[in-house]
């Protein structure tokens, strides 16, 4: 036998050669997830998921929302929404010190070991809200670009263990608390504030073309906002696609406008679009209409995502689900109720804390040890992602390194 470096294959007696050949002249697959590329890129048609090297690809996640800031102000309650708190925090710290809690909050929320525990999960999505009061400096939407930076870090974190992102807008102008919605307003004002979101989420899409780990581009967050539809939001839903397409943005939009006229229906169609629903805390029998409600949209051929649920039972839920492959996000992971960890939330004054002062308490507040485990719902959803295949990571043939025919060292 020459001495040097061989493949073991090259060593073995007759009887050994079966044994040693697959391990010696093929691959290896590792435990390691295999990031995301440009294969898994998704696409909707004929009522599936599909994935660019023709994967047939059903989503299951939990949605990463920020558990609600509980306040006082003066050490009074506060009741206000989370603009509301916002405004409040831009009034004293300004609009970039408000974002900065904000941002820091978002950090702190999920963590490095967050990702490790949701990778664990065994699922393959994640919901991010995307809010224009915090992408925007000063709110100014025509005159900058957004602030993504920290929704990059999180998404490549994903990214590298084969989890997908749907990146989902739940604010927009125009949705003022106590005020008549202006967004849905029949007139010049509405159709100011519809074209400013259509450009909020060019400019988004700008940032993100071709980015594999974005699954999805959640248009606006119906069970957020809570708006009532009509023929122009349905109409602004179109453009707002269209103009995507325009860009040069393949990625899936999704649409929460249940009617649609068939001449609406029509200019979507072949567009990479997915009818999606938002229930948020839902009863067994709302989950049972939404789940036979996409059962039937998946039959007409198009492809059907519940962009955040929270049903009273789990399992029972994804039980209906899964008898009509249906995608979607079932969960959340830190919250007030509802979710696999909760907690009540960091609590600020609004007027009497400092800066320094409420970014400690909402770091603290994030904490692992601030929030009860739910060992049940973590159990279903795992259970519920039993099915979810993840590519692996294939490593080189081993070689075998032979001295006087003996092996002495294996190396790459």
């Amino acid at each position: 036998m020459k001495t040097g470096t061989k493949f073991a294959i090259a060593g073995a007696s007759a009887g050994a050669v079966t044994a040693v050949l697959p391990a010696a002249c093929g691959v290896y697959l590792s435990r390691k997830r295999k990031p995301l590329d440009c294969s898994d890129m998704l696409r909707a048609e004929n009522g599936k998921f599909s994935t660019a090297d023709n994967r047939e690809t059903v989503l299951t996640g939990i949605d990463l929302s920020l558990p609600e800031i509980r306040c006082t102000k003066d050490t009074e309650v506060f009741r206000g929404d989370r603009k509301q708190v916002f405004d409040e925090l831009a009034s004293r710290f300004g609009n970039y010190g408000a974002r900065e809690i904000f941002g820091r909050y978002f950090e702190n929320h999920i963590t490095k070991s967050d990702v490790k525990s949701i990778k664990g999960l065994g699922i393959n999505c994640v919901r991010i809200p995307l809010s224009s009061y915090l992408l925007f400096r000063d709110g100014k939407l025509k005159k900058a670009e957004p602030d993504l930076s920290r929704a990059d870090k999180l998404i490549e974190k994903f990214r590298k263990v084969g989890i997908y992102t749907i990146l989902s807008l739940e604010y927009v102008p125009g949705f003022e608390n106590g005020k008549e919605d202006l967004f849905v307003y029949h007139g010049r004002k509405g159709l100011d504030l519809r074209n400013e979101a259509v450009e909020i989420w060019l400019k988004i899409a700008s940032h993100y073309k071709g980015n594999p780990a974005i699954a999805a581009y959640d248009i606006l967050d119906r069970g957020s906002l809570g708006f009532e539809q009509n023929e122009d939001t349905a109409n602004f839903y179109i453009r707002a696609v269209k103009a995507l397409r325009d860009s040069g943005d393949c990625h899936i939009a999704i649409i929460q406008q249940r009617d649609m006229t068939a001449q609406q229906a029509q200019r979507l169609r072949d567009m990479n679009t997915a009818q999606g629903a938002s229930q948020r805390y839902c009863s067994f029998l709302e989950a049972q209409s939404i789940a036979k409600s996409a059962g039937k949209i998946s039959q007409q051929g198009t492809a059907a995502f519940v962009t955040n649920l929270r049903p009273s039972g789990l399992a029972s839920a994804l039980e209906l689900f899964e008898g009509v492959s249906l995608s979607g996000i079932f969960t959340g992971y830190k919250g007030n109720t509802g979710c696999i960890y909760t907690g009540s939330g960091p609590l600020i004054d609004l007027a009497l804390d400092t800066f320094d002062s409420i970014n400690e308490k909402i770091a603290e507040s994030c904490k692992a040890s601030a929030y009860s485990r739910d060992k049940q719902l973590e159990n279903e959803l795992k259970t519920a992602a039993e099915n979810i295949e993840f590519r692996k990571v294939i490593s080189s043939p081993i070689k075998i390194h032979y001295s006087h025919g003996k092996a002495y060292s294996a190396g790459i």
